[in-house]
């Protein structure tokens, strides 16, 4: 699919990284099962050492390798929404004695937010319960079996004040298999477009591929804790369904997916050889399935790619001139977003901002970016106004889909359309087109 946060989280992700720790906080899932490993102590004299739970496991809720000192769940726990589940273990390793705070990372981390931090999303409820569509809660997405009809959580928690960042928090049971699978959508930055979260607007929006001088995206994303079994994309929406030519169908969206580490990567044909961005390789992919994964730029070998600075309009360049991209597209919304698997743990997006240079504009350019819609919001009649006279205009839901056109007038009945925002493609007489946004009342 921006937004922030960070937490005491960050007081404790060193201590879950490290090994041979005496005393260490630990998180856990709340969907662990029985044998699922929950810590390793790795004692220095391992190998030599007999490891044994001493105390704080009355419940038999764990099992200790006694060579390895690898902890694994023995019973399953009874957990509670919103409610810390906490075990404080005892170990003994012979010489060495550690003590290890077991905890549900997700209850543990919502309750113990830094006053800099704040909640802008949260689920803890099940939420799926239709095959076949799209649901969504606030910025948290899915579709059809994404999620199936169980209990899982999600939060996009941002700080509120500088330096910005946004953390991205789940714990969920749910397994990936196809695109369109068990997986939820979330998106935690919007760059561009009308959806709710925190925004960054450009100017010369919305913008053709054509016109672009640059457009380049910096990036830090960063593990906090838990599996690694997401995908971390940048999505763009298109103005209409013109963008694949040869393809027979066009509509979708394009991702630039920056971290499968963990993930499987689909059985789809590349349609472009191999390119290198930022040393990991990437290629271009396309399903002719109805799985809305049309078109993507995806990492090939499951290496990470959680920082740096991806050249897009290189890219567009190279998909151009391979003839998959029509340079007239319009571009009207960017997000970025997680896509989650299964497991439990956090992202946080450190650093997510785009840049863009657009090309010399000419005089004929300038002046149709004075032409003016009104009245913006409207209810019935939108009229447009302009020193040339026009050729058609064409309206589109913010899916791009055409949903009204006329043709040798200024002025479009909108009364028909639901309420929302719309996108006018208007063609001047000289056959060029530009975009103007638009609210319907």
């Amino acid at each position: 699919m921006k937004h922030r946060i960070l937490l005491i989280l960050l007081v404790f992700i060193p201590i879950l990284n490290l090994k041979a720790q005496t005393m260490a906080l630990v998180f856990r899932s709340e969907y662990e099962k029985i044998g699922d490993v929950i810590y390793d102590i790795n004692d220095s004299q391992e190998g030599s050492v007999t490891y044994s739970i001493t105390s704080g496991n009355n419940n038999s809720y764990y099992t200790i390798n006694q060579s390895t000192g690898v902890i694994k769940i023995n019973n399953i726990i009874p957990d509670t929404y919103n409610v810390i589940h906490t075990d404080i273990l005892q170990i003994n390793a012979s010489a060495t004695n550690y003590t290890i705070e077991i905890v549900d990372g997700y209850d543990y981390t919502i309750q113990n937010l830094d006053s800099s931090y704040q909640i802008l999303d949260l689920h803890n409820e099940s939420y799926i319960n239709s095959a076949n569509d799209w649901t969504v809660l606030n910025n948290l997405w899915g579709r059809g079996t994404a999620v199936p009809n169980v209990d899982f959580r999600m939060a996009t928690i941002y700080k509120t004040n500088a330096p910005e960042s946004t953390i991205f928090l789940w714990d969920t049971p749910s397994k990936a298999n196809a695109y369109g699978g068990a997986s939820v959508w979330s998106y935690v930055n919007v760059f561009w477009g009308n959806r709710k979260n925190i925004r960054e607007d450009l100017s010369s929006f919305p913008f053709q591929i054509s016109s672009l001088e640059s457009l380049s995206l910096d990036f830090d994303f960063e593990h906090l804790f838990g599996t690694e079994e997401y995908k971390i994309a940048m999505n763009m929406f298109l103005t209409d369904e013109s963008y694949l030519t040869n393809f027979s169908k066009n509509d979708g969206d394009f991702f630039f997916v920056f971290d499968q580490n963990g993930t499987w990567i689909p059985p789809y044909p590349y349609t472009l050889p191999d390119t290198q961005i930022l040393g990991k390789p990437f290629a271009w992919l396309y399903d002719i399935q109805d799985n809305y994964e049309w078109r993507r730029v995806i990492i090939k070998d499951n290496n990470k790619l959680l920082n740096g600075s991806l050249n897009i309009k290189n890219l567009f360049d190279r998909f151009q001139a391979e003839g998959y991209i029509n340079p007239n597209q319009y571009i009207y919304h960017i997000q970025l977003g997680i896509e989650i698997t299964q497991g439990y743990g956090a992202v946080r997006f450190n650093k997510a901002a785009i840049s863009m240079t657009q090309k010399s504009l000419s005089t004929e350019y300038l002046d149709l970016q004075k032409i003016e819609i009104y009245p913006n919001p409207v209810q019935n009649t939108l009229q447009i106004n302009s020193s040339k006279e026009l050729l058609k205009i064409e309206v589109f839901n913010i899916l791009g889909q055409k949903m009204l056109s006329k043709e040798n007038s200024d002025t479009i009945d909108v009364s028909s359309l639901n309420k929302g925002i719309y996108l006018a493609k208007i063609y001047p007489e000289n056959n060029t087109n530009l975009i103007r946004r638009f609210i319907k009342d």
